[in-house]
């Protein structure tokens, strides 16, 4: 078993262009999402790209159930008075040999509300394969999984 299978540091550098490349994205796709941009958020996955949230149990295929879904959270949001934030980080990054890079990182959302109140929800963890299309890193599937599964 090599020391990072292990779970260890190794001293490899990682590819430095692709790590800038994957933050970008990741700035660039939920700006979209937390401006209202849903059909924006849902251009940055593949045509059949797939989104499963635990906390629904729902999987939704394709760029248009995933828009329809986005939609409903923010007008849930807007609903309640309060501004969603996403906030994304520790990403680990591993590209395939396939060419997907498979990244698994934290979430964090805020809610906060016109008195100035923060709330946030439960934190979890997010894993993606992302996709180079012509040039273009896409999401081909995402999965949420609240840290509250995690205690039951």
């Amino acid at each position: 078993m090599s020391a990072a299978a292990a779970g260890q540091v190794t001293t490899a550098r990682p590819d430095v262009a692709l790590h800038a490349a994957v933050h970008a994205f990741y700035a660039r796709q939920i700006h979209l999402l937390d401006h209202g941009d849903v059909d924006g958020f849902a251009a940055t996955f593949t045509a059949d790209g797939r989104f499963f949230h635990h906390p629904n149990g729902r999987l939704e295929p394709g760029r248009d159930n995933i828009a329809t879904a986005m939609r409903g959270f923010l007008a849930r949001a807007a609903a309640a008075g309060v501004v969603r934030h996403h906030w994304f980080g520790m990403f680990q990054i591993d590209p395939g040999a396939d060419g997907t890079i498979v990244v698994t990182y934290y979430s964090l959302v805020s809610h906060t509300d016109a008195e100035r109140k923060v709330t946030l929800e439960p934190t979890g963890v997010v894993q993606d394969v992302l996709v180079e299309v012509d040039g273009v890193l896409l999401n081909s599937s995402r999965t949420v999984k609240p840290d509250t599964l995690r205690l039951r």
